[in-house]
């Protein structure tokens, strides 16, 4: 949870293989507008980096720029919009597990070097581990 250390398993799939994209974003809509109908808030989802969740966040983020587009609504990147009760519109933001993220810099600066600007004078680190 937000403001309590308890979360709580919402859905579980059986599936053989992986879940695509279209899958996961069909799943996410359902369980956010079941979830709403309790009265509980939604105001944020979070996931790793694997392909099927970024396509997912990336096609409802895309949803809704359509959405906005048609109906001459500001859109911003910040979050994206599940339609709920009829004309009702939940706005969630969407964030990557930070430990993940962690993980994937240093995988990154394991294998390449870091190369950055200090001073107008542009250089590199490497921690990459020969081999």
């Amino acid at each position: 949870g937000i403001t309590k250390k308890y979360k709580q398993p919402i859905a579980y799939t059986f599936i053989k293989g992986s879940t695509n994209k279209f899958q996961l974003c069909a799943l996410i809509k359902k369980v956010v507008t079941s979830i709403q109908k309790t009265g509980l808030k939604i105001i944020a989802t979070i996931c790793d980096q694997g392909a099927s969740n970024e396509g997912a966040i990336k096609l409802l983020n895309e949803e809704t720029k359509a959405y906005c587009l048609k109906n001459n609504k500001k859109y911003s990147e910040d979050y994206y919009e599940i339609e709920c009760d009829g004309n009702k519109r939940l706005k969630i933001i969407h964030l990557f597990d930070p430990p993940h993220l962690l993980k994937g810099i240093r995988n990154n600066l394991l294998q390449k070097d870091l190369i950055f600007m200090t001073n107008n004078e542009k250089k590199s680190s490497s921690m990459a581990t020969p081999g």
